[in-house]
């Protein structure tokens, strides 16, 4: 009897691992271009989500987090744990700089202004994905978003050339 038992839990067990999920990687991150830049030989719609879709989603997005709807966390935390705090966010979506600038009246003493520019939301042109991928017998490929990164350029200041693309922050899913 035990010797049939043995064999109802390895054929059942073979069952099982024949139709659940099989972790293909726990984590993958990719990047997406949702904007394109007008150059290439491709279609308009190739890498690109409308701007009649992207903008209001991305607007409602950035207001999210900014009035603490939607936690963010900082592009670098790996596991992000610790949500982003309000001047944190400020200091990510609001360019400020400091300049000094000569008074117009006498005596022509130097007066700081301080600048800050509103977040541009049009200059958000990727989203980098953090995954998990199983394969399924039945289902195929299934891609859980565990987050995603909405990202702009990293312009040199001197030339205006891009360097690369800077993640602004982590929304998590889960």
């Amino acid at each position: 009897m035990r010797p049939r038992i043995a064999s109802f839990i390895a054929i059942c067990m073979g069952i099982s691992l024949c139709t659940t999920a099989q972790p293909i990687t726990n984590l993958i991150e990719y990047t997406v271009i949702i904007k394109q830049d007008g150059t290439g030989d491709h279609d308009w719609f190739k890498e690109n989500m409308e701007a009649s879709g992207r903008m209001p989603w991305l607007e409602q997005l950035i207001k999210d987090v900014e009035n603490g709807k939607l936690a963010a966390y900082d592009p670098i935390d790996a596991k992000l744990e610790q949500p982003l705090t309000k001047a944190e966010i400020a200091g990510i979506l609001y360019f400020t700089d400091t300049v000094y600038i000569e008074s117009p009246n006498p005596p022509y003493d130097l007066e700081m202004v301080v600048i800050t520019e509103d977040p541009d939301i049009s200059l958000i042109d990727r989203i980098k994905f953090r995954e998990k991928w199983v394969w399924h017998k039945k289902k195929g490929l299934i891609k859980e978003v565990i987050a995603f990164a909405p990202m702009i350029a990293s312009l040199d200041r001197t030339t205006g050339e891009v360097r690369g693309w800077m993640p602004l922050f982590w929304i998590r899913m889960h």
